[in-house]
């Protein structure tokens, strides 16, 4: 028989929610959910800025959402002017700076916000590309960025000041690219490819990049990109879920190093921790799976997504959460150190289970008490 009970009174109590129920307990909740946007449309791209000040996710047909991580604060985004039959296409990105915002839409073009204590003010908006604006990247000078045209041919680049103003530089010919990703110092760009390629530019000199190198060996198309922050290290995601990490300390000449095999349906996004040292994937198995990625590689966790299909995340909070957006449009958050996650909940938990309720509640699990 299923255990139920009604609430019958809420009252905050130094800031958190405790509630009173029909079966005699006092509950604690959490003063902010986990959960910062509620099932709505698809969420295809989440982004971040370097502090962690702003939080941006990308919807296909409801515009982008936009958070002030701190206070959890949801900002309005101004729409852009586009033409009538012109829709945002779930694009977006926040430079590292903080200082802008970017967005794509389906005809092609990008589109610029800035953005201030007074919130996001739109600037601009860029054509040139030849298919939907579907992903978007900066350097981590927030002085260049890159967009694709998914169901296209064309990588374009261009030049952003500190408001977010956009100016052109060059289009790369790049036959049906899948997503984009820049190099730690900002001098080259990775363009993965749906004929199982990925293209290295070197892109010093913006309006004539070069082309470097070119990765090849897998097995299915390249899906999804990440640099390190800390390291020349690219890892690769492809549509089986296999994930490689490379070697890029010679661009010329990169070396596969690790191998990372766990996931068995495409790895739609990727994201290194700040530190470098764990890479995170969200898969089409409805999983987050996160790796160490020092010598020796080796699976941390397989988090159930609980937001439908991922599609995309990005470590936050200077690598101690995880933010995640998916299919059912939620975006959600994860503790994913260790000692921050049992710090939470011992300092929620109330009284800890008696050996009845456990064996109640939890049967066949082995007592344990992690404070």
């Amino acid at each position: 028989m299923e255990d139920s009970f009604g609430i019958n009174n809420v009252a905050l109590v130094d800031g958190q929610p405790v509630s009173a129920a029909t079966d005699g307990s006092l509950r604690v909740w959490p003063a902010t959910s986990p959960v910062l946007r509620a099932a709505a449309s698809p969420v295809y791209n989440v982004g971040a800025d370097g502090t962690s000040t702003w939080l941006a996710a990308g919807t296909g047909s409801d515009g982008i959402a936009l958070w002030r991580w701190g206070t959890r604060t949801r900002v309005p985004v101004p729409a852009p002017p586009l033409d009538a039959d012109e829709t945002q296409a779930g694009a977006v990105t926040v430079a590292p700076s903080g200082k802008y915002l970017l967005g794509g839409t389906r005809g092609g073009n990008v589109l610029s916000w800035r953005l201030d204590d007074g919130g996001a003010t739109f600037t601009s908006k860029v054509g040139g590309l030849d298919g939907t604006a579907a992903y978007l990247t900066i350097t981590p000078d927030s002085a260049l960025a890159a967009a694709i045209a998914y169901n296209g041919t064309r990588t374009g680049l261009y030049r952003v000041d500190e408001t977010g103003h956009l100016a052109v530089q060059a289009m790369l010919e790049t036959p049906t690219p899948q997503l984009a990703a820049f190099s730690r110092d900002g001098r080259i760009l990775a363009v993965a490819l749906a004929d199982n390629r990925v293209l290295l530019y070197s892109v010093l000199d913006p309006t004539s990049p070069s082309l470097v190198a070119t990765l090849t060996g897998f097995a299915t198309a390249p899906i999804s990109l990440a640099f390190s922050p800390t390291a020349e290290r690219l890892a690769v995601g492809e549509d089986s879920g296999h994930v490689s990490v490379w070697d890029t300390t010679d661009p010329a000449t990169p070396r596969r190093l690790h191998e990372l095999g766990d996931a068995h349906a495409s790895a739609y996004g990727l994201a290194f921790s700040p530190d470098g040292q764990r890479l995170a994937a969200a898969t089409a198995d409805n999983l987050i799976w996160g790796w160490q990625v020092t010598d020796a590689p080796r699976t941390l966790f397989a988090l159930t997504a609980d937001i439908g299909r991922p599609w995309d995340l990005r470590f936050i909070d200077g690598g101690r959460r995880l933010a995640v957006a998916g299919d059912d449009g939620r975006v959600r958050t994860w503790v994913v150190e260790r000692q921050e996650a049992l710090r939470q909940i011992c300092s929620t938990r109330g009284a800890p289970l008696t050996g009845s309720e456990w064996s109640h509640y939890l049967p066949g699990v082995p007592t344990t008490d992690p404070c």
